[in-house]
């Protein structure tokens, strides 16, 4: 009987370690491939911004040699003053359209967490804007769904919900 009671010990063991064995394998095939899968997402993620970022680099330029038209004509209607403010915008969309067409997206990246740091206040102020006009379009969203909802009856025509008042 002590015999048995060993053997059975022994092939426990084996059990257990070849299951710790496979479960390693297993672990270390299952993090390799996540890091592929994230160096392959990350790439994708790079790939699509400089796609974008040259398109939108194009596209600025574009405005930027339209300004330059339209500076050019006030120039011809002798309003220097004001051929001179767009012309300035002017070139500063052509430097945009540049930057954003042959800067690299870590390179952007680097340069967005510079300006979020240098201007900390500016940064904040914009994300607040931006969450007080998203908020806005929500609600505007919201109230023509409600009226969809109450027969397109306008607020004035709604009879007001009345709660009785214990006596």
């Amino acid at each position: 009987m002590a015999t048995s009671t060993t053997e059975e010990t022994g092939a426990v063991t084996q059990v257990t370690e070849k299951g710790g064995e496979l479960v390693s394998a297993a672990q270390e095939q299952v993090a390799a491939k996540t890091s592929e899968i994230r160096e392959d997402a990350v790439f994708q993620i790079r790939e699509q911004l400089a796609e974008r970022s040259d398109r939108a680099g194009h596209q600025v330029q574009a405005v930027a040699q339209a300004l330059r038209s339209g500076g050019q004509q006030l120039r011809t209607e002798s309003e220097s003053s004001a051929a001179n403010v767009v012309e300035n915008l002017a070139k500063q969309a052509e430097q945009l359209g540049e930057y954003l067409r042959t800067t690299d997206p870590d390179r952007m990246l680097g340069d967005v967490e510079d300006f979020a740091r240098r201007r900390p206040w500016l940064v904040a102020g914009c994300a607040a804007l931006a969450g007080l006009a998203a908020s806005r379009l929500l609600k505007a969203s919201s109230d023509r769904r409600y009226e969809m909802n109450q027969g397109g009856l306008q607020p004035s025509e709604r009879t007001p919900l009345t709660v009785p008042v214990g006596r």
